[in-house]
Formats: structure tokens, C-alpha cells, sequence
């Protein structure tokens, strides 16, 4: 994980200081239309419920899927969403709900990772390596039902 974080987290830092909403790939990177960078964000999305009791939802948020090693998972998304939280659901595309005690925060960002296990294939976000500030980028978050 410390390998996927430290190669994504300047990346990820210029786009969470822009926005709270947490997906993003560079357009420069891909030549998409409009429905297939919906699509991505949809497969790609979770919503997050905050509980600070382990059984209270205290607040929520949303992340994206970066990475998996085996069936463990990492989701990127900002730490004002996992601050003050001991659980987290996270509910995927497909309506699946896992729950997770593990998250790691970034001192001086907004910026959080959670780990969770799942032996279900999820798309994994793509992540532009050369992002700049300026440069354009999409960026979504949790999509709302239809």
C-alpha cells in the first residue's frame, strides 16, 4: 500500500485541494466520451457511512477504488470524511456492503485511504501519473440514483 500511496499522493493532493468530490483521472491520459467517464466513476465510486460507535452512522462520504492486492482493497478519499470514524460501510456499485475498520489519514492533507476485503471484482480507477496543477481534470463523486 505505502508504494501506491506515495506514487498517487501528490496527484491525489492537487485534486482533493480543488474539490471534495473524489474521482479523478487526467484528460490528457485518456481519450473518453463523456457516458464512458461515467461509467468509470459509477464502477469505480463508493459511498461511505461514518459510524464513531461502531453502530451510529455519524456521517458520510464517498471514495474511489485504487488499487487491490489479493482481495484487499484501497479506497481513496478525504480524511474530514474518516476523522472521526471507528467503522465505515462502504456500499460498491453493485450494491454489495462491506464494512472496514481500516483507514490511514495524511497529516497535512485532506487525503485518507481504506483498506477492505472483498473476493468480488471491482474496477480499479486509473490515475493519471502526470497530473499538474491547471492541467484539466474529471472529478466525481458518489453518483446519485437514478
Amino acid at each position: 500500500m505505502q508504494h501506491i500511496l506515495s506514487k498517487t499522493k501528490d496527484v491525489l493532493a492537487v485534486a482533493f485541494l480543488v474539490t471534495a468530490s473524489p474521482f479523478v483521472f487526467s484528460s490528457s491520459a485518456f481519450a473518453l466520451t463523456g457516458p464512458e467517464v461515467n461509467r468509470i466513476a459509477t464502477e469505480t465510486s463508493v459511498h461511505i457511512s461514518v459510524s464513531e460507535d461502531g453502530e451510529t452512522t455519524a456521517g458520510a462520504g464517498s471514495g474511489f477504488i485504487v488499487s487491490r492486492n489479493n482481495d484487499t482493497y484501497y479506497v481513496v478519499t478525504n480524511s474530514h470524511v474518516t476523522d472521526d470514524g471507528v467503522a465505515f460501510a462502504l456500499r460498491m456499485h453493485d450494491g454489495e456492503i462491506v464494512v472496514t475498520d481500516k483507514s490511514t489519514e495524511f497529516a497535512g492533507l485532506d487525503l485518507a485511504v481504506i483498506e477492505f476485503e472483498s473476493n468480488r471484482d471491482y474496477p480499479i480507477s486509473t490515475l493519471a501519473p502526470d497530473a499538474e496543477v491547471g492541467q484539466e481534470v474529471f472529478v466525481s463523486g458518489w453518483p446519485p440514483p437514478h
